[in-house]
């Protein structure tokens, strides 16, 4: 199963097609949204027939998870995560698409640990979370102040023992999925499969594809996942 997450940036609307043809070429089994928002061209970013849950989007930036067939929430959502997460069964999987916000919301560090509590929760089932983490290892960055919750990032793969599905490949040098106005490089998108996940999978293989970002379809690289 091929999963790609992306942050489509403020819904998507402008670059929809350019998106669309985009995430075409990888024929995904499942499309994991980050800023999806009740704008977002759902019917251009996947294939005519997809579901979607959430069914209906609000105007903010949240999340959204596509495929052909779906079951929508098979995990009850804590407050603190609302509009940071949707989660559906796809394949036998559980994915969930993740969109953390930034700093200046106030809601990070709370999401981050209702967060953990989700994935120590799902940890014994095969379960994937991807999208943009807002935050990453300090060896994640190029810039020397740290981001808020990296602590909480490493606890992902540390205390719970989720794999950081891109950490498995041929990653020799950090690849930086997101750039600041300083130029400043960061990976702040992810893919992390669980515990049982790993053992129902053989080997999953994660990219990404920087050709999202570079040619101004959005801010951020997707990442994309087999399992």
């Amino acid at each position: 199963m091929r999963v790609i997450g992306i942050n489509v940036r403020h819904g998507g609307k402008r670059q929809g097609a350019k998106l669309g043809t985009l995430i075409a070429a990888h024929r995904p089994d499942v499309v994991a949204l980050g800023e999806a928002k009740a704008s977002t061209p759902l019917s251009v970013l996947a294939p005519e027939g997809w579901r979607s849950h959430p069914l209906e989007l609000s105007d903010r930036n949240g999340t959204a998870v596509l495929a052909p067939e779906l079951e929508p929430q098979p995990v009850e959502i804590e407050e603190e995560l609302e509009g940071m997460i949707s989660v559906a069964a796809v394949g036998g999987w559980i994915v969930a698409s993740v969109y953390m916000p930034g700093k200046h919301t106030g809601r990070k560090p709370a999401g981050w640990t209702a967060l953990l509590r989700l994935a120590a929760q799902l940890g014994d089932r095969p379960a994937i979370l991807i999208g943009d983490f807002n935050t990453g290892a300090p060896k994640d960055r190029t810039s020397p102040a740290a981001l808020q919750c990296e602590a909480e990032f490493e606890a992902l793969s540390g205390g719970l023992g989720w794999t950081d599905a891109r950490r498995l490949g041929d990653m020799v040098e950090t690849e930086y999925s997101w750039y600041s106005s300083s130029d400043n490089g960061f990976r702040l998108d992810h893919a992390f499969v669980s515990p049982a996940g790993m053992l129902t999978s053989d080997s999953p293989v994660c990219e990404y594809d920087h050709s999202f970002r570079a040619s101004g379809a959005t801010d951020h690289s997707a990442i994309i996942l087999d399992v």
